[in-house]
């Protein structure tokens, strides 16, 4: 799954999204730290963790399935070598430009 721009889907699109299990997910966290309401047209890094558990509270991703953050913004989100790490302990990677994902089902 390529999630990026979404800002957080709506229960119908949930409903549909738990029909699927993913080998990866790549989502997006514009936003970073910064708060934001529900359905803001990006996701900050709560928003994105937040929908990730919510695939594997419904089965829709396991601890085989590669989970991804992108599009975030050097403005709001902590830099690469300082986020990575902490997302890492979540079994979350953090992309940076450039980077190429082989993700195998």
């Amino acid at each position: 799954m390529y999630a990026t721009d979404t800002g957080g889907y709506s229960e119908q699109a949930y409903r549909e999204l738990y029909l699927h299990q993913y080998h990866g997910v790549i989502v997006e966290a514009t936003c970073g730290n910064t708060p934001l309401p529900d359905m803001a047209g990006h996701m900050n890094l709560e928003h994105a963790e937040r929908f990730l558990q919510e695939l594997r509270d419904h089965g829709c991703i396991t601890g085989q399935s590669q989970l991804w953050l992108t599009h975030l913004s050097p403005h709001w989100t902590p830099p690469h070598d300082k986020l990575a790490p902490q997302m890492e302990q979540k079994g979350i990677g953090v992309a940076y430009d450039g980077q190429v994902i082989e993700i195998q089902g």
